[in-house]
């Protein structure tokens, strides 16, 4: 098991950005200026029991608590169904375990990072949708979810790309 994914790696995060805030900045709109440091775990929820303490410690500290599936998966041929019941039984467990709703539960990655069309598909499927994906290895951003995506592929540079029903794609702009 990796150290950072004990309860002491996670213990170590929180203290070491417990006490950090982004630089006052200018105030802009839709930056984190004079914001405390968080970051975001990806968990899968088998592992929950033994851990939710410190969990609910990061969790009630501002970090994000994100979907990894329940079982961590290497999901590379799963169906858009084996990727559904992956990604909703774990955000359903998480959510209920915080005491949030699972619209609380913003963010998604695919396990070992191998992932297939239905990958993206399935979290579009969730009611609230996910925020954002970070599953793509080599994006400078994590990919922003949106209705009416109809598959996402790897443009230049390792960037995602978005085709839309309509036929047209967009990358996603830089934002917080």
């Amino acid at each position: 098991m990796h150290r950072n994914f004990q309860i002491d790696g996670f213990n170590w995060a929180i203290n070491f950005l417990g006490h950090l805030r982004n630089p006052a900045g200018a105030a802009n709109a839709g930056t984190y200026d004079n914001t405390s440091v968080r970051t975001s775990f990806n968990h899968n929820s088998t592992y929950l029991s033994g851990m939710q303490s410190t969990w609910q410690t990061a969790f009630n500290a501002g970090h994000e608590l994100d979907d990894h599936t329940v079982n961590h998966p290497d999901g590379i041929s799963f169906s858009t169904s084996q990727w559904t019941t992956e990604i909703h039984n774990c955000r359903t467990v998480l959510a209920t375990a915080m005491g949030t709703t699972v619209g609380n539960i913003k963010g998604f990655r695919a396990p070992f990072l191998h992932y297939n069309d239905s990958t993206f598909t399935a979290p579009l499927a969730e009611s609230p949708a996910f925020s954002y994906d970070t599953s793509i290895m080599g994006c400078s951003q994590p990919k922003v979810l949106s209705a009416g995506e109809s598959s996402v592929t790897l443009g230049e540079r390792g960037r995602r790309t978005a085709a839309r029903s309509s036929g047209s794609t967009r990358t996603p702009s830089r934002s917080p």
